[in-house]
């Protein structure tokens, strides 16, 4: 098989969430089963592209859009794991898109979405040979706003055992009181102005708990902090911006349980992470998370803070082992290998 040229732009950081962590996890794992890859970047003086070599353990060559060997020589596969998009008759063109929520402006900021919706119409105008997806949702939604994509589009979910092969020569203690987790961006479409409300009925009759939160600001984090800051001064939240793999994952193993009943995800890496590891999930009733949780989360209306609460309760006092069995079984068949496979089998479509 023929190396695929790789767009790995997204991998300039020096701490990875989100669709760097994909990229990062999808290329070791093309490379563990055979997949020869190359790596580009788009050219810009001020990104720190020296990360790239580190994630990656070689350079990638910077390339200009329309003015590139890219778009004139070398017929082959170009893969952008991050919405890049090359224009050329010589290149069969994979794409990946994590998610629509530029069409959902009542979770974001209405100039981003506007932004957003002008840049995926621009991918789709240069008529990708194939487009990934992690959800069939995300894939019916695509096609919705899309029909001319229909036919190209493939459903295929992410990998959530990155966490399990990290190395057991630290450990982290946990003296503290009782907690469940939240893993995510602080913002609106995750959903915290309801699950603040609902933790916080529930820890003032169960003091004994607290709810600790991974992950850095995003949109309308403002508004959420009128919500989170007083409980945080009360001692029912515990924040903890981002932390590394190997604590991450010792958060999971230790908690009650993971809280993430978002209201709009493509995905929702955490779910998978958290099942993967045998904590607990609640999560959302419909959309991308109900999708990738199957029968191994307790599911709720995401807008009813009462059945945010009772979930929470749930897990807090009712014996948990029949659904972590079940989310084990269904984490295992979702890893970064088999998620390769099927991108390989969506190269191998296109030669």
């Amino acid at each position: 098989m023929n190396p695929v040229t790789v767009d790995v732009t997204c991998l300039i950081r020096s701490e990875l969430t989100g669709i760097g962590n994909y990229c990062y996890q999808l290329m070791r794992a093309l490379h563990n089963e055979g997949q020869a890859t190359s790596y580009v970047r788009k050219f810009s003086r001020r990104d720190p592209h020296h990360f790239i070599e580190k994630w990656t353990g070689e350079s990638a060559k910077a390339y200009i859009p329309y003015l590139s060997d890219l778009t004139t020589k070398h017929k082959g596969i170009f893969h952008g794991p991050d919405f890049k998009m090359i224009v050329s008759p010589l290149w069969k063109r994979v794409v990946t898109i994590h998610d629509l929520a530029v069409f959902h402006p009542e979770w974001l900021d209405p100039n981003f979405c506007e932004s957003g919706q002008k840049k995926m119409a621009n991918v789709i105008r240069k008529n990708p040979d194939a487009i990934i997806v992690a959800t069939d949702f995300v894939a019916k939604e695509l096609v919705e706003y899309f029909p001319k994509m229909e036919g190209k589009v493939h459903s295929i979910f992410h990998g959530g055992d990155h966490l399990l092969p990290v190395d057991e020569s630290e450990s982290f203690a946990f003296h503290e009181k009782p907690y469940f987790l939240y893993v995510g961006t602080i913002e609106k479409r995750k959903n915290l102005q309801n699950i603040l409300p609902a933790f916080e009925k529930f820890v003032e009759k169960n003091p004994e708990f607290q709810l600790w939160i991974v992950g850095g600001d995003g949109y309308g984090a403002k508004d959420i902090h009128r919500l989170l800051l007083p409980m945080e001064a009360k001692g029912y939240i515990k924040r903890l911006g981002y932390v590394n793999n190997k604590k991450l994952k010792a958060l999971y193993q230790n908690a009650k349980g993971l809280i993430y009943p978002s209201v709009y995800e493509g995905y929702g890496i955490p779910l998978m992470e958290a099942m993967s590891l045998g904590c607990p999930v609640v999560t959302s009733h419909y959309g991308s998370v109900n999708e990738v949780a199957g029968d191994g989360a307790l599911k709720v209306d995401p807008l009813s803070q009462n059945e945010i609460e009772t979930a929470i309760e749930t897990l807090a006092f009712t014996n948990q082992s029949e659904r972590i069995a079940k989310a084990r079984s269904r984490a295992q068949k979702y890893t970064w290998q088999n998620s390769a496979k099927e991108h390989i089998k969506v190269y191998k479509s296109l030669m």
